[in-house]
């Protein structure tokens, strides 16, 4: 919660991103930084290896121009350069304008994939296109980088200050610091695909070793077990 009134007698605040964790900080909150995680059980539910698709991207585009106006840009200029298929995870109000518009666009945001057929959607994926909200603040960690490298696709996402925190850029995750630089690789590693699959590969290896569900709620045990 941002209305700091609500926080004020909790002991402990776990935040997901760096961005959060300062925010908290600054408010004199007692606050753990603890990263999004990708649950290793789903891994025994999804049956198909097939990748079906080649650039792919599934989540949310906002209700406004603010809070996704950097990430629907982005993927208005992917469209038009590649065949990245777009996907919503919700119901689009076509009575909202800047939605409406980025219909047009994007038709399949009508589309919406959840549970399992979600993480299905991803392990189809050659390569799935990441970019953070505005409110990340620059900062790397959304849920997507957890659920994309877990089921083993190649990760495109921001080159970020603190992703060395989580994966190695250019081994383990794909990155780029404009979207004209996103372009270029994403059209180098549909020449070698043999890239996209080892960086996939060292991915999902890090997400299980460094990030599964298992080694975070240890992680989140053991801070927990220290303030008792």
């Amino acid at each position: 919660p941002l209305d700091f009134k609500l926080i004020k007698n909790i002991d402990l605040i776990f935040a997901a991103i760096p961005s959060l964790y300062n925010l908290y900080k600054d408010q004199n909150s007692r606050v753990e930084l603890c990263y999004h995680y990708f649950d290793q059980n789903i891994l025994k539910k999804l049956t198909s290896t097939k990748k079906k698709h080649n650039l792919t991207f599934c989540g949310t585009l906002g209700r406004d121009d603010t809070t996704h106006s950097v990430r629907a840009n982005y993927l208005k200029f992917l469209k038009k350069k590649t065949d990245i298929k777009v996907f919503g995870n919700k119901k689009i109000n076509q009575e909202n304008f800047f939605l409406k518009r980025l219909y047009k666009i994007f038709p399949n945001l009508n589309k919406k994939y959840f549970g399992l057929n979600y993480f299905k959607f991803l392990s189809e994926s050659k390569m799935v296109f990441n970019c953070h909200t505005n409110e990340a603040q620059n900062n790397s960690g959304n849920l997507r980088m957890f659920e994309v490298a877990g089921v083993g696709s190649c990760l495109i996402t921001e080159e970020f200050h603190n992703l060395p925190d989580l994966f190695e850029k250019d081994n383990e995750v794909i990155t780029y610091k404009t979207i004209e630089e996103c372009l270029q690789k994403i059209k180098y590693l549909m020449n070698n695909e043999s890239i996209i699959k080892d960086v996939s590969i060292r991915a999902q290896k890090k997400i299980l070793k460094n990030h599964s569900a298992a080694v975070r709620i240890g992680q989140i045990d053991d801070t927990i077990q220290k303030i008792l």
